[in-house]
């Protein structure tokens, strides 16, 4: 039995529910080769459908008149989850409400107090004034 494990759907077809996937299983020695078992052809429709799958290796079939399997891959879940994106939230219809504040005198010290101001403190008030209009 092998552990569970989460693969992306576009990763694994494309997105594509009914691409025809090969799947292939083997049989892991210590020396490092592996020996091959079987295989199957069959999309994500399909196993989500049907679950035992026989696994066939064709050199084995082709030697044996009275070879079936070399054995079945059971597959005992197969979930699809979904996960939403921000774009999926927006078309959904939810609303983003959004407040902003500029601090002009932050960054540019007190007014009265800054020598770069000083001279036309009015001029000022009025480019801060009609920023804070366009917003």
């Amino acid at each position: 039995m092998w552990r569970t494990f989460d693969i992306a759907l576009a990763k694994l077809n494309n997105g594509d529910m009914n691409r025809v996937l090969l799947f292939q299983v083997f049989d892991w020695n210590k020396s490092g080769k592996e020996d091959f078992i079987g295989q199957f052809t069959a999309s994500l429709a399909d196993i989500q459908r049907k679950r035992d799958w026989e696994l066939i290796n064709a050199h084995k079939q082709k030697k044996k008149s009275s070879y079936r399997n070399s054995g079945v891959l059971h597959f005992r879940g197969v979930d699809l989850i979904k996960e939403h994106s921000f774009l999926d939230y927006i078309l959904g219809g939810t609303e983003i409400n959004l407040v902003v504040a500029i601090d002009y005198t932050a960054s540019n010290g007190y007014v009265e107090i800054s020598p770069k101001f000083s001279h036309d403190h009015l001029f000022f008030k009025r480019i801060i004034f009609f920023n804070m209009k366009s917003i």
